[in-house]
This record gives structure tokens, sequence and C-alpha cells, in this order.
């Protein structure tokens, strides 16, 4: 399983990669959206931190893209950011499926939401029984042509 967290803050990333690491998980770090987009080029990314306010391209921009060219990792975004979020940043983000967490928090907040979306990731769909509308043919009887 491997997180991607894009922080431009050190003192942030830096000890949530060392947590990620000591249960087993491979993080990686990107301190923008551009060297993020890179390594999703090469490496498959199952959950990402995305740190709104990284500089350069608009990170929420980005999360919008994501929301259409890769749902699954959109639901699997915890996004996080020091600014207050306005009501329709928040739509805009939980209409994605992401979460959002905002600055400051404790790293152990953090971790938890992660862990949160690592196991919807990997949770096995659940089998649901839907009732059979209308007649059912018999596996005794052979079908009419």
């Amino acid at each position: 399983m491997t997180v991607l967290v894009v922080e431009d803050q050190s003192n942030l990333a830096e000890p949530l990669q060392d947590l990620l690491e000591e249960q087993g998980h491979g993080c990686l770090t990107a301190c923008d959206v551009e060297e993020a987009v890179w390594m999703m080029q090469t490496v498959h990314v199952d959950v990402l931190v995305l740190d709104l306010e990284v500089p350069g391209r608009s990170a929420r921009e980005w999360l919008e893209e994501l929301c259409l060219a890769n749902p699954e990792l959109a639901r699997a975004t915890v996004a996080i950011s020091g600014s207050p979020a306005g009501a329709d940043e928040i739509l805009a983000i939980r209409a994605c499926g992401a979460s959002l967490i905002q600055k400051p928090f404790p790293i152990q907040d953090l971790h938890d939401a992660v862990m949160d979306k690592l196991r919807r990731v990997f949770s096995p769909p659940t089998s649901i029984d839907l009732p059979t509308v209308g007649p059912q043919p018999s596996m005794d009887e052979p079908e009419e042509h």
C-alpha cells in the first residue's frame, strides 16, 4: 500500500511518513502538485494526502481533475488546509469523496484519517442480496424459444 503525501512543510510530511513506514506502508512525499503528478506516472498510489495550499499549481484544481480522471483516488484522498474552507470548497471536496482536515491538528489525527482511507480502499466489497423481480426460470424447466 502506497501513500503519497503532497505537503511543502517537512515538519508535517516527515513525521507522517515515519509513522506510516513504521507500520509497513510505503510512503512518498512531494512538495508540490507537479512533483506529485510526476511520481504518479511511475508509482501506483493508493491514498493521497494533499495540502490544498502547496506552492505552484493549484491543489484544489488538481483534486477536481482527479475527481473526474481518477475517482477512486479522489475518494482515497485526505485534503488538508491551514485556511478556513468555505462552504463551496467543503462541498466540492466531499463531492469527490475526499476528507478534509483543518490545520493545525495532531499528527495522530492525520494518521487516523489516512488509515481510514486505506481500510476503505482495501476492504473487500460486501455482497448484497437484492430481491428478484418477476418470475424466475426454474432450473428444471427448459427455456422456451
